[in-house]
């Protein structure tokens, strides 16, 4: 279930102040976008996502073999590894939903947090009378950040599980905006916020390995396999 989702669920189960209607929550910008989107990826008939089938090209160019057929896809290029004000941890993710439309031409859409994060709403509740007997009913609301995919190392191949082939960038951020970037996978898996956000990791060979791993996990694979062999 998106973030979007839960939100209007939570609401949704909320009595309006005339006792007989329910809460309706108004949609966030990006929610909008989403829509948006699914109007255009999404068969009205079927109610299925549209697919694309193609053949695959040999070296020159040419088609070959059976048909493939393409589905919508989720890839990630950022992974934010984040620490809230309490001290936990937790991760979102930064990335394009691509879909199709009915000719096949591919429909691509910004995704943020869309399943790691989502506005929760506190009512405000009170007790009227409605009719012969009392109701409680939500009068006034407010909404609380929440995120829902804590931080572990299992979690973190999860979600990188769906790494764009172009590469994903590895972020820290903690509650006051600091903001920094994590240049090895493994310390991003394994060790503590601050040790990494504090520099606290930067031995000569650690920082070495992490240089490595970064470069691989943004895509330049060609810049790491020069370092490894010495080759400037």
């Amino acid at each position: 279930m998106s973030g979007f989702a839960k939100r209007r669920a939570l609401y949704e189960k909320e009595l309006l102040p005339d006792g007989k209607n329910h809460w309706q929550p108004n949609p966030l910008p990006e929610e909008n976008a989403y829509k948006d989107w699914k109007q255009k990826v999404i068969n009205p008939a079927t109610k299925e996502y549209y697919t694309r089938k193609h053949k695959l090209l040999d070296e020159n160019g040419n088609e070959e073999g059976e048909e493939v057929e393409e589905k919508v896809k989720h890839t990630i290029t950022q992974l934010v590894r984040y620490k809230d004000s309490d001290g936990k941890e937790y991760l979102y993710s930064h990335g394009i939903i691509e879909g199709f439309d009915s000719n096949g031409n591919t429909i691509p859409q910004t995704c943020s947090k869309w399943a790691e994060f989502y506005q929760h709403p506190v009512f405000h509740h009170t007790n009227q009378q409605v009719g012969d007997h009392m109701v409680r009913i939500a009068d006034s609301v407010e909404e609380i950040d929440r995120y829902t995919v804590p931080w572990s190392a299992e979690n973190v191949d999860k979600l990188l599980a769906n790494k764009s082939p172009k590469g994903c960038t590895l972020t820290l951020k903690d509650a006051n905006g600091i903001v920094k970037s994590c240049k090895s996978l493994e310390m991003f898996k394994t060790k503590p916020f601050d040790y990494i956000i504090n520099d606290e990791w930067q031995t000569p060979q650690e920082k070495e390995i992490a240089i490595k791993e970064h470069e691989i996990m943004q895509g330049d694979i060609d810049a790491a396999n020069k370092r490894r062999t010495g080759n400037r």
